[in-house]
């Protein structure tokens, strides 16, 4: 799977070139997040909140990345797929919700065959395209000629004027709070996130998944969450700033595109 599927120039000078994900690295991310297995598994962190499956709303998305019912289907056949001397270890996705029988389970498609591995992106080849696609939805707003590099202090300010449009997304680059590493992250107003790692100029999928909240601040707090600066170069184009879209940042509060 590509991802993204088109290659990106972000405002800022950033590239983000279409790449293929090996079929285990990116299996492992859709089975984590939208069919829910961070949630069985305990891996997710859900804040005291619904333990089932779709805790991360991937069913509740316009349209939706997936169902119950296409995850029940899909699950079956996932698991009934075999290639010589391998089958799906994954069981766990038969459950809904989290149990604690496979707490802290790690995940069984960072090791799976590569054979099993392509036949696996196959079968759920629907469901990863949609998100897949995702990386590119979020993408397309601040890349060049369509985002604009703004303060992060004025960035602060506006957030707090507006109702924000579900497709509001913003970019800001510094270190990833779990590996330390320089890195960019794109948050839509719906929830949606998507992280990447960096090097130099050009940026390598790291993840995409979602967060879902009720509340107006819960929302502002989510795409006002920026990467720390620390670890950025004095002369980086993103240093002390982010990406927004233009037309929402230069008049229409209800509009990104």
């Amino acid at each position: 799977m590509k991802v993204p599927r088109r290659s990106f120039q972000l405002a800022g000078l950033i590239d983000c070139p279409a790449r293929e994900v090996e079929p285990r690295e990116f299996q492992g991310h859709l089975t984590k997040h939208v069919f829910g297995a961070g949630v069985v598994r305990g891996t997710v962190f859900t804040n005291g909140g619904s333990s089932r499956w779709d805790y991360e709303g991937w069913s509740r998305l316009e349209p939706a990345v997936i169902t119950d019912s296409v995850r029940r289907e899909l699950v079956e056949q996932v698991l009934s797929l075999e290639v010589p001397g391998e089958s799906c270890g994954a069981t766990d996705l038969r459950c809904e919700s989290r149990s604690p029988e496979f707490a802290r389970t790690r995940s069984p498609c960072r090791d799976c065959g590569g054979e099993l591995a392509k036949r696996c992106e196959q079968v759920t080849g629907a469901v990863g395209s949609r998100y897949a696609q995702l990386v590119n939805d979020l993408l397309d707003p601040v890349r060049r000629g369509n985002g604009v590099l703004v303060p992060r202090a004025e960035l602060d300010v506006r957030l707090c004027d507006f109702r924000l449009p579900d497709d509001l997304v913003v970019l800001s680059a510094g270190a990833l709070r779990k590996s330390g590493q320089l890195g960019v992250r794109v948050s839509r107003a719906d929830g949606v996130r998507v992280e990447f790692t960096r090097n130099g100029s050009t940026l390598r999928w790291r993840t995409t998944y979602r967060d879902e909240f009720q509340a107006t601040f819960e929302q502002v707090s989510f795409v006002g969450d920026l990467l720390s600066e620390v670890g950025l170069a004095l002369r980086d184009s993103l240093s002390g700033k982010c990406v927004v879209p233009r037309l929402w940042w230069e008049g229409d509060s209800s509009h990104v595109a």
